[in-house]
């Protein structure tokens, strides 16, 4: 029963950290796409600058997923 255990653990633990991992650059990719939605589309070159932000999150992101899989 203690393997059973001790597995069941690891595989919470995992679970958690992979979560924590995909939920950092996640809730960084929403706020950068809030800030973007409400910018006057005047400001061109911080859209620009906020867009490449949300460019390399959602990299972080994808690089993530496929470390995990």
């Amino acid at each position: 029963m203690q393997p059973i255990s001790q597995s069941y653990s690891q595989q919470q633990k995992f679970t958690a950290n992979a979560a924590y991992e995909l939920r950092s650059p996640l809730a960084s990719l929403l706020a950068t796409v809030e800030i973007i939605l409400r910018l006057p589309p005047s400001n061109q070159w911080d859209i620009l600058l906020l867009l490449q932000t949300v460019e390399r999150q959602g990299r972080r992101l994808s690089h993530l997923i496929s470390d995990l899989l």
